[in-house]
């Protein structure tokens, strides 16, 4: 009877394990992404690669419109994030997927919110449409390789449009650099970022 039992609770310890590892799996993306034919504009007006942002590390991209209400409000939030990161081993960029905005007009917005992000035009809206992003702010977080690991929300504040709770209970985007950067499977992938529509 004693050896039955113990062949019994080998067996459900074995069948937790194998449950607690499925759960743990990433159930989402996980997609490799060539830039090299995107042309970015920066603040200086030049134009740039934007496989070149990537720079042989990890990145972090939002997509932001200076006037979105919902982007503005997570500025402060995302320039902490920025300055708390490891930055040797993960890159950060704002981009503004828009055929309107100028270079002034980007730097006038980094006065305003005081950005300290490095900031980049998407003129034509490429990088967007290679994302899928739909709207701002929207983030999407690459591996050193080029592969998307977390596209989405930056935390759970935003329930809709108007809607929003008086503080996240799940810092998505944190997580998933974190994740990243400790070379972890992200917890979760993917999340629907609300906020300012993307114009296509």
């Amino acid at each position: 009877m004693s050896q039955i039992l113990c062949i019994t609770l080998l067996l459900i310890a074995l069948f937790c394990h194998a449950s607690d590892v499925e759960a743990n799996e990433p159930v989402g993306i996980l997609e490799s992404r060539n830039l090299s034919h995107i042309s970015l504009i920066d603040t200086d007006g030049d134009v740039i690669n934007a496989q070149a942002l990537l720079a042989r590390k990890s990145i972090t991209i939002i997509f932001i419109k200076q006037d979105c209400p919902v982007a503005n409000g997570y500025i402060p939030t995302l320039n902490r994030m920025y300055e708390m990161v490891d930055r040797r081993r993960m890159n950060f960029a704002f981009v503004y997927p828009s055929q309107s905005i100028t270079v002034a007009e980007a730097e006038a917005h980094c006065r305003e919110y005081l950005i300290k992000v490095p900031v980049y035009i998407d003129k034509n809206l490429a990088l967007a449409h290679a994302f899928d992003a739909t709207v701002t702010p929207e983030a999407v977080v690459l591996d050193a390789a080029g592969a998307v690991r977390y596209r989405g929300r930056i935390d759970d504040r935003i329930v809709g449009y108007g809607k929003r709770r008086p503080a996240a209970t799940r810092d998505d985007l944190a997580e998933a650099i974190a994740d990243v950067l400790a070379d972890h499977p992200v917890r979760v992938p993917e999340t629907k970022a609300v906020g300012c529509i993307i114009p296509r």
